[in-house]
């Protein structure tokens, strides 16, 4: 990613990891920071918080704004492990259930 997010070169995607940066913060998938919510997330939580992370990321087409291959492919792995990990979670929960 350092390659493509570089600063130096003249076509940079480093702003749009910028905004998906800020978008994970935004989220706070796994814990809360603020008050109100302080602490861990449970399995269905985290799912929301997830599945609101690739909405925003899809909605503002940010892939769309990449001007190099790279930083799509990675951002690609990004929502692929997003993905992965709901899925993981899932299963998870349902095995936890069936105890």
């Amino acid at each position: 990613m350092s390659n493509v997010s570089s600063p130096s070169k003249p076509k940079t995607d480093l702003y749009v990891w910028r905004e998906i940066f800020s978008l994970w913060v935004e989220a706070q998938v796994f814990e809360s920071r603020r008050e109100r919510d302080r602490g861990d997330r449970d399995t269905a939580e985290i799912e929301k918080k997830l599945d609101w992370f690739v909405a925003q990321v899809a909605a503002r087409k940010l892939a769309n704004k990449m001007k190099h291959k790279e930083s799509r492919t990675a951002l690609e792995e990004v929502r692929h492990n997003c993905r992965s990990c709901q899925s993981r979670l899932s299963i998870a929960l349902t095995h936890v259930l069936s105890l």
